[in-house]
């Protein structure tokens, strides 16, 4: 398993994982799109959930924010996390199968997800679900039958 964690700002695509490349420690190396692939972003390898995890707060330490009407300190960027499962299948050969024969099921496959935190929203210790204005009262879910 692999993942990397990026920034869009604006039309910039910033790596969050990846070392600062400036002595202060505050700029990140750029990447480009090219057919959906962030070129230049770097992946690393995850043998756990706990190592997923350094990644994303180490990655979201580097994130820009700024002040907005309802929060202090609201992300002004949106995030894209990418998480990459690599899978390989070995067919044992059959009858008349060579052992040097490869199918298509010997080549290594990738599944990937990503997960997506969108401009504006930040984040709250108190509130880990965003929640409504008081104004407006939330829908009580329906009551189970009789």
């Amino acid at each position: 398993m692999s993942a990397s964690l990026l920034e869009v700002r604006g039309t910039e695509i910033v790596d969050l994982i990846a070392d600062p490349i400036d002595e202060a420690g505050l700029k990140q190396p750029m990447c480009k799109l090219t057919n959906s692939d962030a070129v230049g972003a770097r992946v690393e390898v995850i043998n756990g959930q706990g190592q997923l995890t350094q990644l994303i707060e180490r990655g979201m330490t580097r994130r820009k924010t700024g002040q907005e009407k309802e929060h202090e300190n609201a992300f002004r960027s949106h995030a894209f996390l990418t998480v990459h499962i690599d899978k390989q299948m070995l067919k044992v050969p059959g009858a008349g199968e060579s052992k040097n024969s490869k199918s298509a099921s010997d080549q290594p496959q990738r599944v990937s997800m990503h997960l997506v935190d969108l401009v504006g929203t930040a984040p709250s210790p108190t509130a880990p679900f965003p929640t409504a204005p008081s104004s407006t009262p939330l829908p009580s879910p329906p009551l189970p039958p009789p």
